[in-house]
């Protein structure tokens, strides 16, 4: 299988299975300069929607994908950016369900919503997965590092006008950062909030993976059911993903690895879920790209990460 460019896995979400992630925007060009972020640092922070990628080029890589591969669950906008600042996003939804019948999915961090294009356009995807995280606008700073532009209200307000124009599924994301936004009081505040964006569900999630700042504190799980206890019955803790391979003799290669691992660090089973073979069969070309230098490992918490060597 040749390497790709714009698309990556599929690989095993914690959301929406097995998900085949379509990338939109430059790496790491975004709004947010979020400290929990798995891909690193924000290298342009912007609110400037431009033409960053054109539709061509992405539903030639998905056509050639989908022709060889496991049909995945989802098909998902997301990647290594915010995805919202590509004014193509309408047409390149609209271009990959001609191609497939598989639900799209849009992972973004909601604070362009503000914008009529931009709800237009993401109401085209089945689902959409806003991200909110922070009662106020100091915590909304400490968490994400915003574009100065950018204030909460603001967001908060884009995410009630998208949901009263849009039929489909919304799934917020709330990530918790422990002692910046676990607080009883924050909580009710953020609960608030919420309630005015009328989400279908809660996703409550927190690090699991290398992220952007070292060592963000990670809230004991007492914490985080506490809290999925106080935003209610559509609330639920994300966990680490099953196993949802059947272990295939898929062939993979460094190539399809290092296509994963510059979008996230992974370890060998989140990798082998993502790429849908066993680790048995995984390990050896991992072990090669350690000794060639193409890859480093990290430890993190009780988990061996990879990521690569020299970062594109």
């Amino acid at each position: 299988m040749a390497p790709y460019r714009h698309i990556f896995g599929p690989v095993a979400s914690r959301r929406l299975g097995r998900s085949l992630g379509v990338d939109i925007v430059p790496a790491k060009y975004c709004s947010l300069d979020c400290i929990f972020c798995e891909v690193g640092r924000t290298t342009l922070k912007t609110t400037e929607r431009r033409p960053y990628l054109a539709p061509g080029p992405i539903i030639e890589e998905l056509k050639a994908f989908l022709a060889q591969a496991p049909t995945p669950d989802y098909v998902t906008i997301t990647g290594s950016g915010e995805p919202t600042l590509n004014t193509y996003l309408g047409q390149i939804i609209d271009q990959i369900r001609a191609i497939t019948t598989r639900p799209i999915a849009l992972l973004t961090n909601g604070t362009l919503f503000y914008r009529p294009d931009v709800r237009q356009e993401a109401a085209k995807a089945d689902v959409v997965l806003p991200t909110l995280d922070a009662p106020d606008q100091e915590t909304f700073e400490r968490i994400h590092r915003p574009d100065p532009t950018i204030r909460l209200e603001q967001v908060v307000e884009g995410l009630v006008q998208f949901r009263r124009q849009y039929q489909g599924q919304i799934w917020l994301e709330v990530f918790v950062v422990a002692g910046i936004n676990t607080d009883p009081g924050k909580v009710q505040q953020l609960k608030a909030l919420i309630g005015r964006i009328s989400p279908d569900k809660i996703h409550l999630n927190t690090a699991v993976r290398p992220t952007a700042d070292q060592d963000v504190p990670v809230p004991p799980l007492s914490t985080l059911e506490r809290i999925a206890a106080t935003l209610g019955p559509n609330c639920q803790l994300i966990v680490d993903p099953k196993d949802l391979s059947t272990g295939s003799d898929l062939h993979v290669d460094a190539q399809m690895v290092l296509a994963l691992l510059q979008r996230r660090p992974s370890t060998l089973a989140q990798l082998a879920d993502g790429l849908a073979v066993t680790t048995e069969a995984l390990r050896p070309v991992i072990e090669q790209m350690l000794s060639s230098g193409q890859i480093a490992a990290e430890q993190w918490a009780d988990n061996v990460f990879y990521r690569p060597a020299h970062p594109a």
